[in-house]
């Protein structure tokens, strides 16, 4: 089993290149371990794949959720929260917030919906059928 591990980048992103490089921050599995993505080397990941990213950042807790749902002038309801774990459905529900567990992270489907999930997506692309 893999355990997750923070590691500092080996290397600069490779852009534009569309195939993610060693040490760019993108999960290393052929060591046993799982190496988990600085936010700065996620950023990169996604615009080299042309993913948006939220220009008004990742909440990492209930308050930093109410407060982009704040700067964008929008009731805390009409969020959707993405999370891989117990502790973010019960921040999203904190919030005041959409749980939404993804399944490809680090915890099942049924822990996700203990923890007060309100709907499990197993890609990304099926964030759209909830709205």
């Amino acid at each position: 089993m893999s355990t997750a591990t923070p590691q500092r980048s080996t290397g600069t992103p490779q852009r534009g290149t569309g195939t993610p490089q060693r040490g760019t921050g993108t999960p290393q599995r052929s060591t046993g371990t799982l190496r988990m993505m600085l936010e700065h080397e996620a950023v990169a990941l996604l615009s080299d794949y042309g993913i948006p990213y939220p220009e008004h950042g990742l909440a990492r807790s209930a308050s930093e959720a109410v407060e982009v749902a704040e700067r964008l002038k929008l009731p805390p309801a009409d969020f959707f929260y993405l999370g891989d774990s117990a502790v973010d459905m019960k921040t999203a529900t904190a919030a005041g917030m959409f749980p939404v567990g993804v399944l490809w992270g680090f915890r099942p489907a049924e822990e996700l919906k203990e923890a007060g999930a309100q709907a499990l997506i197993e890609r990304p692309s099926e964030i759209l059928n909830l709205l």
